[in-house]
């Protein structure tokens, strides 16, 4: 066995400590929907199950989780990590419970955004998390530890991902001085099971006075997901979005967009975003579909962007199918690695003198070009503000010709402060497409 292993078995027989533990615990679960992230060999699991509405288990362990499942009847175990979003469905429990796991996991901001996505609306995250850097000893390391949290870097985790910390609070004391006598002055691997014995056998003394005392090996955290939403790399409020919806709504782009939009048309919007713009063209056609690559953009878009006719799903730019009358693609073309290809498949999926409007950043753009050479870039073809992302810029000359490969006449086109605004018709005769 494992030192892991080990020391997870000698901890599995502290029943006091445990106990002490699902006291703190017990009624963030009472009647409550709740996900078990790690139930390892099930210590905590058996002191709560029996209280939820309903309980759930995720495990990395095979063993653990089919041992667990023919223990404990009518609760659902299954193996996984809790890095993998598509684990469990959105906005679905209650309670996440984190005991003593997050420690474990490579990528622990991703683990807490996932938590967030399963949790309904104020759900709650609970559970302990190792103290302290300075105690990162040889037993940390022999169980798989990655790291240990200050109070700030912990809160900061949990914000960033989307929570509001409401307790966090420092839990076992002598335990802090047991770890660091195994970890930092023996530099043991697992731990001593008549000391362990001798602690559990405390525990109840230790208990009462615990909640008195500065510091403790482990942070013990109720945590509430926040109404909040992930959109360009941070959490949003409901209040932020809306501003930015709106913002985007008026944007001098897509009032050009707008006005070359033929109207009661089927529209495809590829790369939709969070639905601002898409809204707005579905007011002027008979069906609306938006697409785009990121769940949580179109989490948000159908949320805050409802409208008669009008639906969202995920889907990359590259894949789309369907028969449409208008394409719309606002700067979505920079961010692809075959931006030829993808409009093959728009021309595809498009009628004769079907329409196709594309906005992308415009490559000789004064502003752009004068932000740049104010910020010393060398580059001046950079987009101004940040765009790591975009992949290709494109004047009017180059986009016309790329354009006509793909299969489509350029109309006519218009430019903003930053972007081209492109109204093209896939071409009447049937021409090869390269």
């Amino acid at each position: 066995m494992s030192d892991e292993g080990t020391n997870l078995g000698l901890m599995k027989g502290c029943c006091n400590y445990n106990n002490w533990q699902a006291e703190l615990i017990g009624p963030f679960v009472k009647n409550r929907t709740v996900l078990e992230v790690g139930s390892g060999q099930g210590s905590i699991t058996e002191l709560l199950f029996r209280n939820s509405k309903k309980w759930f288990g995720v495990d990395v362990d095979k063993f653990y989780v089919k041992k667990l499942n023919e223990r404990f009847s009518g609760a659902v175990f299954k193996c996984g990590t809790v890095e993998k979003p598509n684990l469990y469905s959105d906005c679905f429990f209650d309670t996440v419970l984190l005991v003593n796991v997050l420690e474990h996991v490579c990528d622990d901001h991703l683990a807490l955004k996932n938590c967030n996505r399963w949790l309904k609306d104020d759900g709650l995250v609970v559970g302990f998390f190792p103290a302290h850097n300075w105690a990162f000893g040889s037993v940390d390391k022999a169980d798989g530890h990655f790291r240990r949290y200050s109070r700030a870097n912990l809160t900061a985790k949990f914000e960033l991902s989307g929570f509001k910390v409401r307790t966090c609070v420092p839990f076992n004391f002598v335990g802090l001085l047991g770890w660091l006598w195994h970890s930092k002055v023996k530099r043991l691997k697992t731990h001593n099971k008549a000391e362990l014995d001798m602690f559990d056998q405390l525990v109840p003394y230790l208990s009462k006075i615990d909640s008195y005392l500065p510091i403790g090996l482990s942070w013990f955290v109720i945590a509430q997901k926040q109404n909040s939403y992930w959109y360009e790399s941070k959490w949003w409020t409901e209040q932020e979005l809306t501003k930015e919806i709106n913002t985007i709504k008026y944007m001098e782009r897509t009032k050009l967009i707008i006005e070359m939009l033929p109207k009661n048309k089927n529209v495809l919007d590829v790369g939709c975003g969070i639905g601002a713009v898409t809204q707005r063209i579905s007011r002027r056609s008979k069906k609306t579909v938006g697409v785009d690559i990121s769940k949580d953009n179109i989490l948000i878009a159908k949320k805050f962007c409802k409208n008669k006719d009008l639906s969202f799903k995920v889907c990359a730019a590259e894949q789309v199918k369907g028969k449409y009358d208008v394409v719309v693609l606002n700067e979505v073309i920079e961010h692809l690695k075959n931006p030829f290809e993808m409009l093959k498949n728009i021309n595809k999926i498009l009628p004769k003198n079907g329409t196709l409007l594309l906005t992308t950043p415009n490559a000789v753009s004064l502003t752009n070009v004068a932000i740049n050479l104010l910020k010393g870039n060398k580059d001046l073809g950079t987009i101004a503000g940040t765009e790591a992302e975009h992949i290709f810029l494109f004047d009017i000359r180059c986009l016309t010709r790329l354009l006509k490969q793909a299969g489509f006449n350029v109309v006519k086109y218009k430019t903003t402060k930053y972007s081209l605004v492109v109204e093209a018709r896939k071409q009447c005769q049937e021409k090869k497409v390269i």
